[in-house]
C-alpha cells in the first residue's frame, strides 16, 4: 500500500522530530485541531521512525512540558511499506491559548505562525 500524504491546513509531514513540532502542536490546539505524521518526507515518501515507542515517549514528554496548559492529543503507528510513521492527533482544545514557550500560534496554510497579539 503506498500512502501519498500532502501538507495542508490540517496535516504537517516531518521526516523526523524537531521541536518545531511544538509550536504546531500549539497552533492546532489553539483552533481547528489537526495531525502530526513524523517519518514522512514530501518529495521520497515513507521514511518511517526506527523505534516507535521510544519516539512515541519523547514526542508524549515534550508535549507534556512545553505546552501549557497541556492539550488533548493521541499518538498512534502508521504502518505504511513495512516501515512504521508516528501520527500525532491534536484535538482542538477548550482551554486556549496553547501556549509554546510564552506564545500562542496558528495555523496558516501550511505554517504555524505566532498569533497577532493586536488583533
Amino acid at each position: 500500500m503506498n500512502k501519498n500524504y500532502q501538507e495542508n491546513k490540517n496535516l504537517e509531514l516531518k521526516r523526523e522530530y524537531t521541536d518545531s513540532i511544538l509550536k504546531t502542536v500549539s497552533a492546532f490546539s489553539n483552533y481547528d485541531g489537526g495531525r502530526i505524521i513524523v517519518g514522512y518526507d514530501e518529495v521520497k515518501g515513507v521514511i518511517g521512525i526506527t523505534d516507535f515507542i521510544q519516539e512515541k515517549l519523547r514526542v508524549e514528554s515534550k508535549i507534556n512540558e512545553s505546552i501549557k496548559p497541556r492539550p488533548e492529543f493521541q499518538i498512534k503507528p502508521i504502518n505504511i511499506e513495512s516501515r512504521t510513521l508516528l501520527e500525532i492527533t491534536i484535538f482542538s482544545g477548550q482551554n486556549s491559548p496553547y501556549l509554546y514557550k510564552g506564545i500562542a500560534y496558528q495555523r496558516k496554510d501550511t505554517s504555524s505562525i505566532p498569533v497577532d497579539q493586536t488583533s
